[in-house]
């Protein structure tokens, strides 16, 4: 186990995230201060930027970890869903049932992310 790419990987996976939704949650605060109802499109757009970015981020770790990528991205995963915990259900106040859900999009995207992965570095190589 590669525990300096987990965590470094750990940090990119939230930086990335945190990037790709950010705009549409600015709006959605916005919407929500002028007491506007979210629209349908900024949740979804919220939604995908998210998972796209989840895959690529997979992807990559995939790509540049061959010694077990399946095993480092499923460690990058659960770790990053642990740790935002606090960040998610204690400071934004998610419902717990909405983070605890959470594991299975994150297990999609690994599973997706790292199947690109690998597929483009036998391409390649």
């Amino acid at each position: 186990m590669n525990w300096k790419i987990v965590l470094k990987y750990c940090i990119i996976f939230f930086i990335a995230t945190a990037t790709a939704t950010f705009p549409f949650g600015f709006i959605q605060g916005l919407l929500a201060h002028s007491e506007h109802a979210n629209p349908i499109w900024l949740v979804a757009m919220m939604s995908l930027s998210s998972l796209i970015v989840s895959i690529i981020v997979f992807a990559r770790l995939a790509y540049i970890q061959r010694v077990e990528p399946l095993y480092h991205a499923l460690m990058v995963g659960f770790l990053s869903w642990v740790i935002s915990y606090p960040i998610n259900v204690v400071f934004m106040q998610q419902p717990i049932r909405t983070w605890i859900l959470g594991i299975v999009v994150i297990l999609v995207t690994i599973g997706v992310g790292v199947t690109i992965g690998n597929l483009v570095y036998k391409r390649k190589h």
